[in-house]
């Protein structure tokens, strides 16, 4: 188990089966009605596992989930599942959907696969730990598995202390609403309440790898912003970390003023930096959630970040803590969180958030530190950490896009800023909690838009508003302010990364002032956040 982590274990449960992601996956594939335990599994697997993703399936999952929910698996299995005699399996398998073999030596090199998963099979097989050694063997980045727990049928209550000591986890008690045969919600997905099988729990668990170096993709959206992208490419070769691969993306939306041809030309001898121009249906409106959407069927690496073109790192930690803080609290994301959500709740009438409205929104706050998903927060585009699978999984469900009219966004929200629908069906889903890496300090304010020039933790600074302050054609912000004029004016003057307009831009944003749109954040805010930080910082930089 070296290198493998418990990032989620779980019983089957009649919680999970009230979530969007799992009532949706059910209406779209109905289940014969003898599938009482797969009402839950395979919406387990597919909130783990993107569907794009290249996976291999232990076990045979029958080939009308299979193929519409993972087209990119291949599946392993100790019979010729075209010749059994089941008339969901016999005939159905394409030659290259299927490798006959035991499932404890599969004929594949190792890393041969991004997931491996498997639903209630691991359970009837010989020796169940060489064949979960494989599965880790074969999958790059994440192994999915659910099982029976059964002293009659799947593995003995017995042998749960085993599982546990070689998960190196304890197993988590049993909820008072755990799936059983008899429960009587099966009705509703069109399952029959079966009495033989009440003596049936199912347990589900995910397997993330720890291998280092970390391998960490950066989603870049451009736009006819080179005098931004420049010393943002340039900082990012800057700090790179030793102890990660990093590949940036910078995803071209379509500039026509020959940005796009400089930026490849400048760049062009750097292996760690691709150049993609996107074509995407809404050019009409701004749309960097579409972008990001575009972006991220092109990632093959572990974790991925989305930033903007307008962002400069700051050492060599933006993007090594951040995966830290991924792997040290199970969380969603990390990064900054603007209040961007506080605009929305109001449009989602179907929970009870742990905000509530008085006059003003209460129980939040944009601070740093981890937010459970019972609070709609909102990881902004510009600086934001991810799983490269859960990315996707939210991508190929919803979309970061803003784009309204997408069919399936319902129950979530629709018609809003890029990013901020995605958020909400993390959190509506339960998909793990997010941290907030606060901004800290700034260069100044403008008159309605809040702060520029900021300074994120000391990890990153993002100028802010480049686009929607400057643009000829998708000018959202008509008056950015004299200050906020003045240092577009200097960083004009960059020539490199010795440049003293950047050095002093930098410098300008780390002193600590009054805040928020209209300075009413006090000071001791800005300063209180900072300290909590740099204490993680330090815990982060002091680890073994």
């Amino acid at each position: 188990m070296q290198n493998w982590t418990v990032s989620d274990i779980r019983w089957a449960n009649l919680g999970d089966l009230r979530l969007p992601l799992w009532v949706n996956w059910n209406r779209q594939n109905p289940l014969p009605d003898y599938f009482w335990q797969r009402i839950w599994e395979y919406p387990y697997v597919a909130s783990r596992i993107p569907a794009s993703g290249k996976a291999l399936d232990i076990g045979g999952t029958y080939p009308f989930v299979l193929f519409p929910n993972f087209p990119q698996a291949v599946s392993v299995d100790c019979r010729n599942l075209n010749e059994i005699d089941h008339p969901l399996h016999a005939g159905k398998w394409p030659a290259e959907k299927l490798v006959i073999c035991d499932a404890a030596k599969v004929p594949f090199a190792g890393n041969s696969f991004d997931y491996a998963f498997s639903v209630s099979a691991v359970e009837e097989m010989p020796d169940l730990f060489a064949v979960i050694t494989e599965m880790i063997r074969l999958a790059r980045y994440r192994v999915v598995i659910t099982m029976d727990v059964s002293d009659t049928l799947g593995v003995p209550l017995s042998r749960l202390r085993e599982l546990a000591g070689f998960l190196g986890v304890r197993i988590p008690l049993l909820p008072p609403d755990a799936l059983r045969s008899t429960s009587p919600v099966l009705k509703e997905f069109g399952q029959q309440i079966k009495e033989d099988y009440k003596h049936i729990r199912v347990l589900g668990f995910t397997l993330d790898a720890r291998d280092r170096p970390r391998s960490i993709a950066v989603l870049l959206p451009h736009w006819e912003s080179w005098p931004f992208l420049k010393p943002c490419l340039e900082t990012i070769r800057q700090h790179r970390n030793e102890n990660l691969i990093e590949k940036v993306y910078v995803l071209d939306d379509a500039s026509a003023d020959g940005s796009f041809e400089q930026a490849m030309e400048t760049f062009k001898d750097d292996p760690g930096i691709e150049f993609h121009r996107i074509d995407r249906p809404n050019k009409h409106e701004p749309d960097v959630g579409m972008l990001l959407d575009r972006g991220l069927k092109l990632v093959k690496e572990q974790y991925v970040a989305a930033i903007d073109a307008d962002l400069f790192p700051l050492c060599k930690d933006w993007l090594a803590f951040p995966i830290w803080l991924l792997e040290t609290y199970n969380c969603s994301s990390a990064g900054l969180d603007t209040g961007l959500s506080v605009p929305y709740l109001s449009q989602d009438k179907s929970n009870t958030w742990w905000q509530t409205y008085e006059g003003k929104w209460t129980g939040y706050w944009t601070n740093g530190g981890l937010f459970d998903n019972e609070v709609f927060t909102c990881t902004n585009n510009l600086y934001r950490i991810m799983p490269t699978a859960l990315a996707k999984v939210v991508s190929e469900t919803i979309g970061f896009t803003r784009a309204s009219g997408i069919s399936g966004r319902e129950p979530y929200l629709s018609g809003c800023d890029s990013g901020v629908a995605a958020n909400h069906f993390i959190d509506i889903n339960r998909l793990g909690p997010k941290f907030n890496i606060p901004l800290t300090s700034y260069i100044g304010l403008t008159p309605r838009d809040g702060a520029f020039g900021q300074n994120i933790s000391g990890l990153v600074f993002h100028f802010a508003l480049s686009t929607r302050a400057l643009s000829r054609t998708r000018r959202e912000v008509a008056d950015a302010g004299e200050t906020y004029l003045y240092w577009v004016k200097r960083l004009q003057e960059y020539k490199g990364l010795d440049s003293a307009c950047l050095t002093e831009m930098i410098e300008a944003s780390t002193h600590f002032q009054p805040g928020g749109y209209d300075g009413s954040v006090p000071v001791s805010w800005y300063q209180r956040e900072y300290a909590y930080m740099q204490k993680l910082l330090e815990k982060y930089r002091g680890r073994p």
